[in-house]
């Protein structure tokens, strides 16, 4: 686990992540182009020359426009996050691209040819300068200087690298490119080997690596041709390397023999995966994997994307030694890339059955690889949260949640949301070992004569030292989605309380605070039935709080719920309002019988207009509620002005914190007669 987190500390890198997100959002418009090979190559074996060329040439326009699109996307992924202007980010970023690309390429149709990585890296420098400067000048006045400044700064900047680049130093960037391409150039097998890794690696954000290194493909397949033409002629031997080689060894699938990482699923065999299984089985016959790979995700996935690496390396190694010993035939056919596995090791090797015998022994072997890393990415992402929960009760007869089921397929869910929740996770577990989780509870008073009539029942942590935590542990079972776990287990103390230390108190309500996952889970009702198998003590009343600050994304099976609620004798109170989503559909939605105002209110009483602003949300709670209590109350002045305002229920530090329920049963002794049962 622990080397999984370093390992992952680059995709928690702001730019890596906008990277991704571009090349994310650019997969269906690589998706068509990819389906348009496909049908251009089985046009052409059917000799419809003419459609081919017509469909080739759209798609090589697409090829073309692709680099443009990555700017435009990495502009609005960025600006959306920095809160800088998307306009000016997409002008400013595109401009500077078609400056950069007009002073590197002296073509007229300069602007067909640029690049991915000038792209990209054109794309990052003008967003970054972008909103250094709008942070720097946002408060200048003359916003016709401040709109200028973000402008052209950045251009002038781009124009001032690219002039250097072309100006200064061009000897030194044509050699720094001459070398990178000899370096990596498929001229033998470790250059060749080199190559297909670099190949694979810009795919960790995304990025088509034959797209990025496509002038080395072109010269490949340009030299392939010539040693094509002259073997047939014969005049040389065939080479080892060639456009088919790469193809149909080291892409079955597509790039990263996904075709084995495909296997595994199906030899998986669950559900979670039918759907990705669907979609991207029928593409890889053509070798498109980018449903695969995104889906996963392999993207920005440490673990993943080791075996993608990894297995094309295995294959290339193998069908090399095989070649260079004689045990297939070299590639002496170009093929298509989207002619599918199999049919391309046939069709390359002039037909020996030889080479689609090892292809089929390579994509086994390639599942061979991936399957260990792909049962630790389930063991990851289908986080098992039995000692996350341990210490919650089964409450009898109703099942519980043990295990989280993250389908990665279904959700899109990306690597840095995986590790939110392992660590939600871990930091659950160390909860357990280092101390217990206990109530506390808070009174509630009424108004006029500061008489304790409810109290509010609230989740504490306290460690084995004795020290007690406020419930900030909450936003864990809320990643996780397991809070309707934590909120039984606390309605069901709550009430184990009340009759074993509370029971003699009588004209009481005990509040309990429901979350959103919670009110709306089916088991919900079900619970309550088997813990009131016992009635509440006399002279008790049940009220289950529902937090207005989280939106409810099922309202009408939440009115429901709140109706069969109602009908066990149980109230509804709404917690947090004056600080959520839809508070006034609430009022006019739902049947309520406690309305809790936040603390921001009375923190506002201090402005000019916040005792008559309070005074009318009262009136307007009233219209539609019976009690209206106000939370956070800390001073006498406070306390005067909330009465003032007509608020039934004061809740707040001025009269008690929360407190364990010893205490509270000493405090209510004071001032509640003990009930019938009792004398």
């Amino acid at each position: 686990m622990n080397t999984f987190r370093s390992f992952t500390y680059l995709t928690k890198n702001r730019v890596l992540q906008t990277i991704a997100a571009s090349t994310i959002s650019i997969m269906p418009f690589s998706m068509i182009r990819a389906i348009l090979v496909v049908i251009a190559t089985l046009l052409a074996y059917l000799g419809y020359s003419d459609a081919f060329n017509w469909l080739n040439n759209m798609q090589l326009s697409m090829l073309a426009f692709m680099p443009l699109i990555i700017n435009v996307l990495f502009s609005i992924h960025w600006a959306a996050k920095s809160d800088t202007s998307v306009v000016i980010s997409i002008a400013v970023s595109l401009t500077a691209l078609m400056m950069a690309t007009g002073i590197l390429v002296t073509e007229d149709t300069f602007f067909m040819h640029t690049s991915i990585p000038v792209s990209i890296g054109v794309s990052i420098l003008t967003n970054l300068t972008i909103e250094k400067l709008a942070n720097v000048t946002r408060e200048l006045k003359n916003k016709y200087t401040y709109y200028t400044v973000i402008i052209a700064a950045p251009l002038l900047l781009v124009l001032g690298i690219s002039l250097c680049v072309t100006e200064l130093l061009p000897a030194s960037f044509n050699e720094a490119n001459e070398y990178i391409a000899r370096l990596i150039y498929p001229d033998g097998y470790f250059h060749g080997l080199l190559y297909e890794v670099v190949r694979g690696l810009t795919w960790f954000l995304g990025v088509h690596g034959q797209l990025v290194f496509q002038d080395i493909s072109l010269k490949l397949a340009e030299e392939s041709a010539n040693n094509i033409a002259q073997w047939h002629a014969g005049d040389a031997p065939l080479n080892i390397l060639s456009p088919a080689f790469y193809d149909v060894w080291c892409a079955s699938g597509g790039i990263g023999s996904t075709l084995s990482l495909l296997l595994c699923l199906i030899m998986k065999n669950s559900t979670q995966y039918k759907k990705l299984l669907s979609v991207s089985l029928p593409l890889s016959f053509f070798n498109i994997n980018e449903p695969l790979i995104f889906g996963l995700p392999v993207i920005l996935n440490p673990i993943m994307f080791i075996p993608f690496i990894l297995t094309p390396m295995v294959n290339y190694s193998m069908a090399y030694a095989a070649t260079a010993y004689g045990a297939v035939p070299a590639m002496q056919t170009f093929v298509g890339w989207a002619t599918p596995p199999f049919i391309n090791a046939w069709v390359a090797s002039g037909g020996s059955m030889l080479s689609v015998v090892l292809q089929i022994l390579l994509v086994v072997l390639g599942a061979v690889i991936y399957y260990p890393f792909f049962r630790v990415m389930e063991r990851m992402t289908n986080l098992n949260l039995t000692d996350a929960t341990m210490t919650i009760p089964t409450v009898d007869n109703i099942p519980q949640k043990t295990t989280l089921d993250i389908s990665l397929i279904s959700k899109n869910q990306h690597i840095d949301v995986i590790n939110e929740m392992i660590d939600a996770r871990d930091r659950i577990k160390t909860l357990n070992k280092t101390g217990d989780f206990i109530l506390f509870f808070q009174p509630q008073i009424r108004a006029f004569d500061k008489k304790i009539i409810a109290v509010e029942v609230l989740l504490r942590h306290k460690n084995h030292k004795g020290h007690i935590i406020p419930p900030y542990f909450l936003s864990y079972y809320e990643t996780l989605g397991i809070m309707p776990e934590l909120d039984f287990w606390v309605l069901e103390q709550a009430v184990t309380h009340i009759h074993e230390k509370l029971h003699q108190f009588t004209g009481m309500t005990l509040s309990v605070n429901i979350s959103p996952q919670t009110i709306t889970d089916p088991r919900l009702l079900t619970v309550i039935d088997k813990l009131f198998n016992k009635n509440l003590p006399i002279g008790w009343t049940l009220e289950l709080e529902i937090t207005e600050s989280q939106k409810i994304t099922h309202p009408e099976r939440l009115e429901n719920v709140i109706s069969k609620i109602h009908e066990k004798g149980i109230k509804i109170a709404l917690d947090d309002f004056g600080c959520g989503y839809s508070t006034l559909s609430y009022l006019l939605r739902y049947k309520l019988d406690k309305i809790k105002i936040d603390r921001t209110l009375v923190q506002g009483l201090a402005l000019p207009c916040g005792v008559s602003f309070l005074k009318q949300v009262v009136n307007l709670c009233h219209t539609s509620c019976g009690n209206i209590l106000i939370e956070g109350v800390e001073t006498k002045e406070e306390y005067d002005e909330c009465c003032n305002a007509g608020i039934d229920l004061i809740q707040g530090y001025l009269f008690y914190y929360p407190m364990p329920s010893e205490r509270l049963s000493r405090i209510l002794s004071t001032q509640h007669p003990l009930s019938p049962n009792t004398v």
